[in-house]
């Protein structure tokens, strides 16, 4: 399916749930170029409830973003009726503070776009622990939630570098020799090795939180 099609299509989908695109286009362009379906695959009924999903959600982050940048410029928009000094010698170049308050709209906009992209490949990576009969799925999600996602990573990249920081956890926690896939309940050889590595975890959750890679915990 071509890639004008696919935009069509998703666009169909959201006025349909009553989302219009046309104040975020630009940005939704990008985003579904930015996830099309791999070469010579056609989109399936996941690929549509996923991104749909995705784009419901950036619009009303984009409607609040907007709704408040108005409020704000509103606010602190001061009419001028006389020449004010500090104008002159301004180039016609120069961004007006609108024109900066869009662009800082749009940037937020990209990185709620981005944001929302990897936490829907994170969720997908992480349900794939059933799967890979991961034999530990606390430290599954715990390597899924570490792993660092570039703007082109894909699921497959991701599950693949989720592998190898779940393997490295696993090793860490419970030592050599324990099977990181096909054992459910291998999770150490005694109970000592098992509370040993639950303190492990814990404190690997710990260092996550701290470099804000994880929420902190609230009591």
């Amino acid at each position: 399916m071509e890639k004008e099609q696919i935009l069509s299509t998703i666009n169909e989908k959201l006025n349909a749930e009553g989302i219009k695109t046309e104040a975020f286009q630009r940005t939704f362009n990008t985003y579904i170029e930015d996830n099309l379906p791999a070469e010579g695959t056609e989109p399936d009924d996941a690929y549509w409830q996923k991104h749909v999903k995705i784009l419901k959600s950036l619009s009303g982050q984009f409607s609040h973003d907007v709704a408040q940048h108005v409020n704000d410029f509103k606010k602190n928009y001061k009419p001028e009726t006389k020449e004010n000094p500090e104008d002159k010698g301004k180039g016609e170049g120069e961004k007006s503070d609108l024109e900066k308050r869009l662009e800082q709209l749009e940037a937020s906009m990209k990185e709620s776009s981005r944001t929302a992209a990897n936490n829907a490949l994170r969720s997908e990576v992480s349900a794939k622990g059933k799967s890979l009969k991961v034999a530990n799925e606390a430290i599954w999600e715990d390597a899924v939630k570490s792993v660092q996602i570039g703007e082109e990573d894909t699921a497959d990249d991701v599950t693949a570098n989720a592998k190898k920081e779940y393997e490295r956890l696993l090793k860490r926690y419970y030592g050599e020799g324990t099977a990181p896939y096909g054992s459910s309940g291998r999770y150490g050889s005694n109970k000592e090795a098992e509370e040993a590595a639950k303190k492990g975890r814990e404190a690997f959750k710990e260092r996550m939180r701290r470099a804000g890679k994880l929420p902190k915990q609230t009591n």
